[in-house]
């Protein structure tokens, strides 16, 4: 049986346009309620599909990559911003991206960069303590450098100072933001027009350029574009799953304090926050061949739209969708129980799911775990600031800094002579 394709239409002709721009994740949820899980969306003279059933999924994403591709869109804008590399190649360049930078991610490789990752977080543990003392302070600033410094310091064989990793950070929200606020409106096609919007992008792409060279002139073998890829894909990604980690658990006490005492607890919050807050929120594809999804054609030129976001909180295979319950990843991590395979996607799906999903992991549990054994930690609230909430940009990003506060501090037992 073919799958239902419905149309999404809006009133007037532009408004689609000016409302996936202003807000995307509230439009295509709109969508998605209105026109079920597979939709088309007429924007000018191009049509978007919004695919947001598994077993389309992994029609589209597995079976078909070969017509489906990474093409023009958000990719376009990224490689004006980070060049080409894993990120936004395509084809057999994207290929030898892939072969290029998969030993960073081998068995071998992952047991050497655990070793490093205690330390990292041990530093940034001290210099909490040390610069803080108990008052709040922006963590999520604190977390982007502390991915930075790990992120650096276990695959480019280089350790960012904290001054280098705050410049780096400032740099990487200026992108992540400007950048592709700048795309979207296509102001990245004149980058010469001497606007304010061009001055901040142009320096923080020579802040991400001048800490990937320190990388190459400490030891890094990757090309400059490769390790721009990873610097810019995974360092806010990390950051971002351990902000809503902290804010949840600060929703949710309960699970603080079962946190450190058992790794299936750490697991299945981990995994329910990315469930709640996939850090890569919507994806795209380009048809590149005339192909069908369900039966239904779908024209060459065509884009396909994926949110895990939207997927991850259907309420046709999630029981009670939007609330936060770790204990329905009671079986294993990564694989809730009675969801299809394909209708929880944190780290994607088919030949270009994340490269780099199993160091995710394990930095990300690291640094929950030491954090939440030697600190009990407080989410503060910004006077006069709107509730926090997911922004949907390139990442699912958060509406602003997140403050917390840190007490009850106690003697870590941590290896400090790890390299």
């Amino acid at each position: 049986m073919a799958a239902v394709l419905n149309t999404h239409r809006e009133k007037y002709p532009l408004q689609s346009y000016f409302l996936l721009k202003r807000d995307p994740i509230s439009f295509l949820s709109g969508v998605s309620a209105d026109c079920g899980d597979f939709a088309r969306i007429g924007i000018f003279t191009s049509s978007f599909y919004l695919v947001n059933d598994p077993d389309l999924i992994r029609e589209a994403l597995v079976e078909k990559n070969e017509a489906l591709i990474i093409k023009g869109g958000v990719s376009r804008g990224l490689a004006r911003l980070i060049g080409n590399g894993i990120l936004t190649n395509r084809g057999e360049n994207w290929r030898k991206s892939r072969k290029t930078l998969q030993p960073l991610f081998n068995q071998d490789s992952l047991e050497s960069h655990a070793r490093i990752i205690p330390t990292r977080v041990q530093e940034s543990l001290d210099r909490w303590k040390s610069k803080f003392s108990g008052e709040p302070f922006e963590i999520s600033l604190e977390l982007l450098m502390l991915s930075t410094r790990i992120t650096c310091s276990t695959l480019f064989r280089y350790v960012p100072s904290f001054d280098e990793a705050e410049k780096f950070s400032q740099a990487i929200l200026i992108l992540q933001n400007d950048g592709m606020n700048r795309h979207m409106i296509g102001l990245d096609l004149a980058e010469w027009i001497p606007l304010p919007i061009n001055g901040r992008v142009k320096r923080a792409r020579r802040a991400l350029r001048e800490l990937a060279e320190k990388c190459i002139a400490s030891g890094a073998d990757q090309p400059i574009d490769e390790i721009l890829s990873i610097l810019f894909a995974s360092t806010e990604s990390v950051t971002n799953t351990l902000c809503w980690t902290m804010k949840l658990l600060d929703d949710h006490p309960d699970f603080q304090s079962k946190l450190t005492k058992s790794d299936d607890t750490l697991s299945q919050v981990i995994s329910e926050t990315l469930r709640l807050y996939p850090a890569g929120w919507a994806f795209e594809r380009f048809a590149d061949l005339e192909t069908s999804l369900g039966g239904v054609r779908i024209p060459r030129g065509s884009r396909l739209l994926f949110s895990p976001f939207l997927l991850h909180r259907n309420p046709r295979f999630w029981k009670n969708p939007d609330s936060f319950d770790p204990e329905r990843f009671s079986g294993q991590p990564l694989s809730p129980i009675g969801v299809p395979k394909y209708a929880y996607l944190p780290f994607g799906a088919g030949p270009r799911s994340c490269i780099g999903g199993r160091l995710a992991w394990a930095e990300i549990s690291t640094i929950l775990q030491m954090l939440y054994t030697q600190y009990r930690w407080k989410i503060e609230s910004i006077p006069n600031e709107p509730p926090f909430e997911p922004r949907g940009a390139f990442k699912i990003r958060l509406s602003g800094p997140l403050m917390a506060r840190a007490s009850s501090i106690h003697t870590p037992s941590q290896n400090r002579d790890a390299n």
